[in-house]
């Protein structure tokens, strides 16, 4: 069951329409009363212009040229220059002045001329300040018109915002139920709009949420795949650590096994180098005999040559004591021959 949030009304909105009217009502017053003020000032600164023009052109040329008053009028009618109060008010009364002097020594026909033109003088500047009485119709009315229409405008503006607050309603409760849902975790809630507007977002969304139920399955699904992961991990690495413990414990062993060959290895090289000592004095000693040995040879060999030396003396020591032998039996034969 899908929730529903009641419909409300919004003071806001209806303050926001309030004052929008109120700004458009209040623009278009200022928009008119400067518009009208705009044009008057137009108007009169016109009226008072002609009227100058007037005044000026009749004190210059109606003057002098008194049979061309007709064509000196229709050129006043025509004329735009500027001037200000002061300066028609002072043009028109040179112009009476001499008017009232040129009009006692004047023929007839220049004073008719005279009096023509001062009449057209007079009806132009009538005809100017009777131009600003329509123009105040001419300015409010267009005002008037334009102030209805704004007014009409906030109106049918009003009227359209209340009328969309009230399709926007529908779609708003059902986007709150929605969001309530899934707040609540249940993904089964779908959007039911009936105006033919809102019912394509209407699909979108339901589109967008049975995505997010696929997402969160896949989620799901993955989460237990991942818990039994993270279980076997876990034995694993309790394997590992045992079997760490077990590694770190013949390491000890094989420490101190390596630690005992050290030494050993450092007694083997005490002795070895003990032998090759005991190695280099037998060799020494074997050297200083062969010396010897060598030397003894020699020594025989040269005892040997006195030997045999001494043998060959001998026999001819013999040989001379056989011949002193002879010569003693000799002698002794002579010495008892002798006596």
């Amino acid at each position: 069951m899908m929730a529903t949030v009641p419909t409300q009304t919004n003071p806001r909105m209806r303050l926001l329409a309030l004052g929008g009217g109120v700004l458009l009502l209040t623009a278009w017053v200022v928009g008119a009363v400067s518009a009208f003020n705009v044009h008057e000032d137009a108007v009169a600164s016109a009226a008072i212009a002609r009227q100058g023009a007037l005044a000026q052109r009749y004190a210059l040329e109606v003057f002098e040229s008194p049979a061309g008053a007709d064509a000196t009028i229709d050129a006043l009618r025509a004329s735009m220059s500027i001037a200000t109060e002061a300066e028609v008010a002072d043009a028109v009364e040179t112009l009476v002045e001499r008017g009232a002097d040129m009009s006692q020594g004047a023929s007839p026909e220049h004073r008719l001329a005279l009096t023509r033109a001062a009449q057209a003088v007079e009806r132009a500047a009538d005809r100017a300040a009777n131009e600003r009485m329509p123009s105040y119709a001419a300015v409010f009315l267009p005002a008037l018109i334009a102030g209805g229409a704004a007014l009409i405008g906030v109106i049918f503006f009003i009227f359209a915002l209340r009328k969309l607050r009230g399709r926007l309603d529908v779609p708003a409760r059902e986007v709150s139920g929605i969001a309530e849902a899934l707040a609540r975790g249940d993904l089964t809630a779908r959007a039911i709009f009936t105006d033919p507007a809102f019912r394509s977002a209407g699909d979108a969304l339901d589109g967008a949420i049975e995505r997010f139920g696929g997402s969160v399955s896949s989620i799901r699904d993955s989460s237990r795949g991942l818990s039994q992961s993270s279980e076997e991990l876990t034995a694993v690495s309790h394997q590992l650590a045992s079997g760490a413990e077990e590694t770190s414990t013949r390491a000890s062993a094989v420490t101190s096994a390596a630690k005992g060959v050290s030494d050993n290895v450092q007694l083997v090289v005490a002795a070895a180098e003990q032998m090759n000592a005991s190695v280099g004095e037998i060799a020494r000693a074997a050297r200083e005999a062969s010396e010897i040995a060598g030397s003894a040879v020699d020594a025989a060999q040269s005892t040997n040559a006195s030997v045999t030396r001494l043998g060959a003396s001998s026999a001819e020591i013999g040989q001379v004591v056989k011949v002193i032998t002879s010569i003693a039996e000799q002698t002794n034969l002579l010495a008892l021959n002798a006596t």
